[in-house]
């Protein structure tokens, strides 16, 4: 992730690389402990269910999230430091 530390605050890249790292920690761990009782309870239909529900969820909510900061105009100024140009 060295791309965004050219753009924006180090700090702030920091802190989202480490968050995300961290969800990926938890989730290996759910996941570790969540498929196998799923497949014992009603098999890989279950974890197939599980997953495609998840899925949805997250697509459900990202795109809620992203409507609503495009409505607010703020992501526009966000953006702009991500699609900053370099002149040479």
């Amino acid at each position: 992730s060295t791309f965004p530390s050219r753009f924006l605050n180090k700090k702030i890249v920091a802190a989202a690389t480490g968050f995300i790292d961290g969800m990926a920690y938890v989730g290996a761990i759910i996941v570790g402990l969540l498929v196998p009782f799923l497949i014992d309870v009603g098999g890989w239909g279950t974890v197939f269910l599980f997953w495609s529900t998840s899925c949805f969820i997250v697509i459900f909510l990202v795109m809620f999230l992203y409507l609503r900061t495009r409505t607010d105009g703020k992501a526009a100024k966000r953006l702009d430091v991500l699609t900053y140009e370099k002149k040479i």
